[in-house]
């Protein structure tokens, strides 16, 4: 309020300073001379009077001023219905907000892709079941149907028929479960139906199909480094592959099967770098069958034949990349290639004929969340060698939760539980 305290004394001093001007137009008679000095002093008296007024107003407006903060103004008189409306958030989503909620869900669509692609690991305590459908196809004019089966659509022996055709409906249930520091395990059971047409060279056609459980695998990962600048994320893995289900050595080597009679290890090394909206992904993975001793049946001149041999299959060495990215928060794509050299099986010490594979498989594939925790997973795969199934297709349906949360909502279920038990006790003895 200084300005208003200037302002006064300009404007007082200029207007009193014009009365000796107005006096100098009209000039008083010079027999009164002390009478216009006297007005003069009257009027700086009243003056200072004034002015003196004026500071104490300002002086006390200030100090209400500084006492009380600035009131509102007052509402206006809004006509009644006002009052029915529903209030204002107290604190409503910005749309930096609703952008950071849909980036979120769509991390959570691409994580589940890469989940099930093996290219990342579940957070601690979080559990995924799976069930997935797979169906295959291949054929080939040069296919062995006495020996063993190194992949699930292909046997490898000796060459007795002209024509094979084989289908695969294999179903699988896994689960995963994240495990502190870094771990995840992880469990596969596979179920399924497999048929077998052979046409013989002397233009007969036989047709044979089996259903039951297939191998049973166990797996364990670790995160040992995780993104940070230009380094990825690196997983490392150990799987092994049990025996449980029928190997053409008990069966018959005429009769599909869906296991192959031999227990295998399989460590894997698996490199991931996001770089938004999209993940790139490698890895490679060596698998190690453990030889054993079988029956193996053959088909000669005098009819089946069964001898005990040492087999050992041969190694596999595989590597895949692959690239997955995000369309928004519910759909997401992939894109891989995966590329597999077995190495020739032995019989007795001697290389198997026709036991070297060279599989090629090229992946396109999609996902999409239908629900919080649960998305729907399709990949199509189309063989690029002769040795690769000519077709594949999967669909798979994984869905996770929180093992905290469950413990959470049994703790709070149980004492209610409790209490609610001993109300009962306590009115029914009441009652007696």
């Amino acid at each position: 309020m200084s300005w208003v305290r200037i302002a006064t004394r300009i404007f007082c001093t200029v207007a009193l300073l014009g009365l000796p001007v107005a006096a100098q137009q009209n000039p008083v008679p010079s027999a009164q001379p002390d009478n216009g000095i006297q007005q003069l002093q009257d009027a700086l008296r009243q003056r200072d009077l004034v002015i003196e007024k004026l500071e104490k107003r300002v002086e006390a407006l200030e100090r209400q001023t500084r006492a009380a903060p600035a009131e509102a103004p007052p509402a206006p008189n809004l006509p009644s219905f006002t009052t029915k409306l529903a209030p204002t958030p107290a604190t409503p989503k910005t749309s930096a907000t609703l952008y950071d909620e849909e980036e979120r869900v769509a991390r959570a669509t691409l994580d589940s892709t890469l989940i099930s692609r093996g290219s990342l690991l579940l957070p601690k305590w979080t559990m995924e079941v799976q069930n997935s459908l797979t169906y295959y196809n291949a054929s080939s004019n040069n296919i062995a149907i006495n020996g063993y089966a190194i992949l699930p659509v292909l046997v490898v022996g000796d060459i007795l028929s002209a024509r094979i055709q084989r289908e695969v409906l294999l179903g699988a249930a896994t689960t995963r479960l994240g495990l502190p520091k870094g771990f995840q395990v992880e469990g596969r059971v596979p179920y399924g139906y497999e048929s077998q047409r052979n046409v013989n060279a002397d233009n007969t056609e036989t047709s044979n199909h089996s259903y039951g459980l297939g191998d049973v695998e166990v797996a364990l990962y670790k995160q040992v480094a995780y993104q940070k600048k230009g380094r990825p994320d690196v997983l490392l893995g150990m799987r092994w592959k049990s025996t449980t289900g029928k190997d053409p050595f008990t069966v018959g080597s005429n009769i599909p099967t869906l296991g192959n009679g031999f227990h295998a290890l399989q460590p894997s090394i698996t490199l991931a770098k996001a770089s938004d909206p999209a993940v790139f992904f490698g890895g490679f993975a060596y698998t190690r069958s453990l030889a054993d001793t079988k029956n193996i049946q053959s088909i000669g001149p005098n009819g089946a034949t069964t001898t005990i041999g040492y087999v050992e299959p041969g190694d596999n060495y595989a590597f895949n990349v692959g690239s997955v990215m995000a369309l928004n928060s519910q759909v997401s794509v992939s894109a891989g290639y995966q590329q597999g050299f077995t190495r020739s099986s032995r019989l007795g010490g001697a290389i198997i004929p026709g036991s070297f594979l060279n599989t090629a498989i090229l992946q396109l594939g999609g996902s999409y969340m239908y629900a919080k925790g649960r998305t729907m997973d399709l990949t199509l795969g189309i063989g690029l060698t002769r040795d690769s199934p000519d077709f594949q297709f999967t669909v798979a349906m994984p869905i996770r939760f929180s093992l905290k949360r469950v413990s959470k909502l049994a703790a709070s279920v149980k004492p209610a539980q409790e209490k609610a038990a001993g109300g009962e006790g306590t009115q029914s003895e009441v009652k007696q």
